[in-house]
């Protein structure tokens, strides 16, 4: 039997999972970083730097495990502080969070690349005393400038990607790279269409500026979760923020639900600060279904990743449908057939229906969680007719 799955799980360790990535990256990009600089300044060179223990046996050898070791800890470092600061960065626009992260690396870069030479002389023989004086020696070495240099340009690099990276959304800098969606190309996908209830009567309330805040706090909260849940941030339309997955990554593990309810998780645990700064607590409602859509990159100004098909169409009908039959969440039929019936949710048949613009029948179930099922996984269950599936 699979365990249980508790909303605020995922609410909980959404942070560790952003944080395990943001290491890894760093780590990789500043060990190649520092033994490309070896490469580049060390390879053919016929000038002995101490510093760099290249008066040692294997001094090549030596010298990319130093740099090796100096851009791990680089790493481990930089990503430790980004975790540590994530919650200021998103209140800063693109340019202040690359220049006071370019700023940041490379200070943080200049120190540790002195301590661990410091360290790497005194542990390869030389005392405290010598070590010291050949630390020295470095600062006052051109070596020691190209080094300022480089860390420079790689800090600005590395901190520009990893925020193009986030602008773009996490894997879509690669897919536009490798020209992966270049031409169109046919996928399986799921698509989440969640809106904010009430929009109109919160704006008029609100203000637009004040609203717009508003939006920003919720679409803000729901990116801490996005990544845990293996979906992707298609596009904000409005109040609207629409959510896709490739089939296999949103139905494993339920991850398509679980983003739904852990997002209202993570709205209800942060009640408080929404009814001291809006005076409400933002419901979202959401419309999900699944099927073949054709992914391709589009525009010369301006290139996105863009998905055309029904299946886009029916989600965004389906999630219309919510206020009618007062539900938070109405998927269509097939999607219950891959639904986990281990998993702690009520499934139940909301109507058949024709959606605006469509000729064929739509079965609407809408889903909830059980209380009860959350420590006793019993599913109450009724799956769709496995006729006229739209």
């Amino acid at each position: 039997m699979k365990p249980v799955y508790r909303s605020g799980d995922t609410v909980k360790s959404s942070k560790k999972f952003i944080n395990a990535r943001s290491i890894l990256f760093d780590i990789i990009a500043w060990i190649l970083a520092a033994n490309f600089f070896i490469i580049l300044k060390v390879w053919g060179s016929e000038t002995q730097y101490d510093y760099v223990v290249l008066s040692q046996t294997d001094s090549l050898f030596w010298a990319h495990l130093q740099a090796t070791i100096t851009g791990m800890v680089i790493g481990l470092i930089l990503a430790f502080m980004d975790f540590k600061r994530s919650g200021l960065y998103h209140k800063l626009g693109f340019g202040k969070i690359v220049l006071i992260k370019s700023i940041t690396y490379f200070a943080t870069i200049v120190f540790m690349v002195l301590m661990v030479t410091f360290l790497f002389m005194n542990l390869l023989g030389a005392g405290l005393y010598e070590a010291f004086s050949r630390l020295l020696d470095f600062l006052d070495d051109l070596f020691f400038a190209n080094i300022i240099l480089y860390c420079a340009g790689v800090s600005f690099l590395v901190s520009f990607i990893k925020q193009l990276d986030i602008k773009f959304g996490p894997g879509n800098l690669v897919n536009m790279i490798t020209g992966k969606y270049h031409l169109p190309k046919v996928e399986e996908r799921i698509f989440l269409f969640l809106d904010l209830k009430e929009s109109t009567g919160i704006a008029e309330r609100l203000g637009h500026i004040k609203y717009s805040k508003l939006l920003q706090d919720c679409f803000s909260d729901i990116s801490k979760i996005v990544r845990e849940c293996k979906a992707e941030i298609y596009q904000y339309v409005g109040d609207e923020v629409v959510l896709t997955w490739p089939s296999e990554a949103g139905f494993k593990n339920d991850n398509c639900l679980k983003l739904f309810f852990s997002f209202q998780e993570m709205i209800h645990e942060r009640s408080e600060y929404y009814t001291s700064n809006y005076k409400c607590i933002p419901e979202f409602k959401g419309g999900m279904n699944y099927g073949m859509v054709t992914a391709v990159e589009i525009g010369d100004i301006k290139k996105e990743i863009v998905f055309h098909g029904d299946v886009l169409n029916t989600s965004s009908r389906i999630q219309n449908l919510c206020k009618k039959y007062d539900k938070d969440l109405l998927v269509s039929g097939k999607m219950t057939h891959r639904i986990s019936d281990s998993g702690p949710y009520v499934v139940e048949h909301v109507d058949t229906v024709v959606p605006k613009g469509k000729s064929v029948e739509v079965h609407i179930f809408s889903i909830t969680e059980n209380e009860e099922t959350k420590a006793c996984p019993k599913l109450v269950y009724s799956k769709a007719p496995q006729t006229k599936v739209a």
